[in-house]
């Protein structure tokens, strides 16, 4: 129970404490005063009627029962009684007890008994007594309204009470509560520190104390990322362009295979003979200007996968990744139109220089396959600024409305299923199986780069993961899963929805996977983590890059584990010299409490050299095949 409910549970016990006495207290004081007043009123009217009587000359039953009732029936009596010298009975006039206003629980639950006054009435002798009672009818009529009034008040000053208290507590202990979000925040690997103070001196010494641990972790984790970022640079990026240099071309390639979206595409290869004679013509600022601006319009293409799908393979020879789509196409002819008006802008002769190009479909082909080929494309046609194409892909032809029909019908008709893949613990032990999605087509099972980047282009990815998520979800797997979403689905217009799918789920683990690329929008994922966290199911990243973008990105972010190419994680962390880059790692990830999963397992030796890096989650061909679960 937090703080703020015992001190508001203890307040209510109090107040309900006073309330009580003071309720007790003015009830047990109205009573005795209704009572000393109905003794006062009956003495009085004893007093009056006996010598009234005295005063008779001749005292006989008639006229005292004539005095009697003139008195009796003003309706205030309960009963009225005189007897003789010898005490017996001359007059008794009475009536039965009969309320009016007054509930009948609360005449059951108190008793009022008003007091028989007397007055012994002489003349000479004693005459007789006269005994008066009043009705009680009156008692119980001015107590009941006088508790009633009572009650309201009381009930009045409870609430306004309660109210009071309550403002009060949440102003007083504000403070605590914004200690206690952050000591959360903390717990969740978040940093997060307070600029306000509070002004409760202990509760600000707390404060301080918080913000300074959460910003010397914050410090390390930015200056780790900072030293992750330069053994990056100096690993894979190539001096003179800043492009991605060979070795990352390699990476890239791997990962990029791996996604099921992604392993139809196209690669883009330009090749520019004698770069070197650039020095010698330009200068060398100037040289260093041009491959820049070079880079420039290599990097303006919005068909690409991602902004790292842009390489420098070699002095000469440059490289592209991207869809397999038209506009892919058409991006590489206005680059030579680009260059070519480059080449004219610093006044250089592109006779000296051989440009040519070539353009292949990579689908199920090995990286030295499809460079193989796009070097055979170069040589069959060296005309200046030419793109050579081959493509033998095989893609689902069908028109746009079309395609769009034939995705909501396979819906429908439940043409979609999946595949797995297994993460394991070195230990064997299963984290988590990846589903991959499936699509039944004249009889054969297509993976998602058939259709996926037709999906995307028609803004179809929501539905389809919508579709796909509620299916994955009713379905009961022997072990946790992991889906795969885009990043239209993470935006909030889409709670509601998946409010629903999340809490039908029938498996117990569920992670959801994005994979890091240009389009993620950070704030819509950090509220989504945020509320795919309330229905205990965590969030992963794809294909993630180790550089200083992704990992700043790490530092607002609560996530379960990234997935790293095994080759990239080799490249960086495997070097003797680079220890500082695996300790820096090692900082980063275990400051977040973030697990690392090395994808892309494909033999034994790449297997050793993981677990000798003691990364204990491994996914790949080799460690677990591709299996169709439906």
């Amino acid at each position: 129970m937090t703080l703020f409910k015992q001190i508001l549970l203890g307040a209510i016990v109090f107040i309900l404490i006073i309330i009580a006495i003071v309720g007790v207290k003015n009830y047990q004081t109205t009573n005795d005063f209704i009572n000393e007043q109905l003794s006062a009123n009956a003495k009085h009217t004893a007093t009056s009627l006996g010598l009234s009587i005295a005063t008779l000359d001749n005292v006989d039953k008639d006229s005292v029962e004539l005095m009697i009732n003139a008195i009796f029936d003003s309706g205030y009596y309960q009963e009225i009684k005189f007897t003789d010298a010898n005490d017996e009975i001359v007059y008794d006039k009475s009536k039965e007890k009969v309320f009016y206003g007054v509930s009948d629980l609360f005449v059951k639950l108190v008793n009022i008994s008003t007091p028989v006054e007397s007055f012994e009435i002489r003349q000479w002798n004693k005459i007789g007594t006269i005994y008066v009672q009043i009705s009680p009818a009156f008692a119980y009529e001015q107590l009941y309204t006088t508790l009633k009034e009572l009650f309201i008040n009381l009930v009045i000053i409870f609430i306004v009470s309660m109210i009071l208290i309550y403002f009060s507590l949440k102003a007083i202990l504000a403070p605590l509560n914004k200690v206690r979000k952050q000591a959360e925040a903390i717990l969740e690997h978040e940093f997060i520190i307070q600029n306000k103070l509070p002004f409760t001196q202990e509760v600000r010494k707390m404060v301080m104390a918080m913000n300074s641990m959460v910003g010397k972790v914050k410090d390390i984790f930015d200056k780790e990322s900072e030293t992750l970022d330069k053994y990056n640079d100096l690993l894979y990026k190539d001096e003179r362009t800043k492009l991605f240099n060979r070795r990352y071309f390699i990476n890239k390639f791997e990962s990029i295979k791996s996604r099921e979206e992604y392993s139809n595409g196209y690669c883009f290869l330009l090749s520019i003979k004698e770069t070197y004679n650039l020095k010698k013509i330009l200068g060398f600022n100037k040289s260093m200007e041009f491959l820049g601006r070079l880079s420039d319009i290599l990097r303006d293409n919005d068909k690409v996968f991602d902004s790292e799908c842009v390489f420098s393979i070699n002095e000469n020879d440059f490289a592209v990744l991207g869809e397999n789509s038209l506009g892919f196409e058409e991006n590489c002819v206005n680059y030579l139109n680009k260059i070519k008006d480059l080449f004219k802008e610093f006044g250089l002769d592109d006779s000296e220089f051989l440009i040519s190009s070539s353009l292949s479909s990579y689908e199920g082909k090995k990286l030295n396959e499809i460079l193989a080929e796009l070097d055979l494309l170069l040589i069959k046609n060296k005309t200046n600024y030419s793109l050579n194409k081959s493509n033998n892909s095989d893609n689902i032809i069908l028109g746009k409305e079309q395609f769009r029909t034939f995705i909501y019908n396979a819906m429908n008709n439940n043409d979609f299923c999946f595949a797995s893949q297994e993460v394991l613990g070195i230990d064997n032990n299963v984290y988590h199986k990846e589903l991959y999605l499936r699509l039944k087509y004249k009889n054969e099972l297509k993976n998602a780069s058939y259709f996926m980047p037709i999906v995307n282009e028609l803004n179809l990815s929501k539905e389809l993961d919508i579709y796909v998520l509620s299916k994955a979800l009713s379905e009961e797997f022997k072990s946790g899963i992991s889906v795969n979403i885009s990043n239209d689905l993470i935006k909030a217009e889409n709670y509601q929805k998946l409010e629903k799918i999340f809490k039908t789920r029938k498996n117990e683990k569920v992670y959801l996977e994005l994979a890091m690329s240009k389009e993620l929008n950070i704030r819509n994922l950090i509220e989504f983590s945020r509320f795919a966290k309330t229905y205990d199911i965590a969030l992963g990243l794809d294909h993630f890059t180790l550089n200083k973008e992704n990992l700043s990105i790490l530092n607002e972010l609560n996530i379960s584990y990234i997935k790293v190419q095994a080759r990239t994680l080799l490249d960086l962390l495997e070097d003797v010299n680079a220890s500082g880059a695996k300790n820096a790692l090692e900082i980063i990830l275990n400051s977040k409490g973030i697990k690392i999963i090395a994808i892309g397992i494909e033999d034994e030796e790449t297997y050793n050299k993981i677990k000798e890096l003691n990364i204990n989650l491994v996914q790949g061909n080799y460690t677990s095949k591709v299996k169709e679960e439906i």
